[in-house]
């Protein structure tokens, strides 16, 4: 080296691979909760197609069958949904003064939940037009 200069001999940096994340385990699924999950689910299939085809009492058992699969609280949570989307059909066909198709909705309802608010609320409603 030259007057002023300097040499430095650079080491290369030895690199560590990263330590990977320690991940525990996925246990594995408990197969009986899993089987009822899967019987649960095909079980509730069955109530819509039921429900699609208008075969409102069918599909009303089908739903209290399902009870004995549902771990979660959904057959509570479906039926309330299904009761609020006839509510909403039944209503609509009132105000748009379809009597006829209003009237076959409630009854859908009445087969579907004949203890709830809306039922009653309805066959009220139909009763005054």
């Amino acid at each position: 080296a030259g007057p002023g200069q300097l040499l430095i001999a650079l080491q290369p940096e030895v690199l560590t691979p990263p330590t990977p994340p320690v991940v525990a385990p996925i246990p594995p699924q408990d197969s009986e909760a899993a089987n009822r999950r899967k019987q649960f689910d095909v079980q509730l299939s069955v109530v819509k197609k039921l429900l699609e085809a208008r075969k409102i009492s069918a599909a009303r058992r089908a739903l209290n069958d399902a009870k004995k699969w549902d771990q979660e609280g959904l057959v509570e949570a479906f039926r309330q949904q299904q009761t609020v989307v006839l509510q909403s059909t039944a209503l609509s066909f009132l105000e748009n003064g379809q009597k006829a198709f209003a009237a076959r909705v409630i009854k859908d309802l009445g087969d579907w939940d004949p203890q709830s608010p809306e039922y009653q609320a309805l066959r009220k409603q139909l009763q005054d037009r």
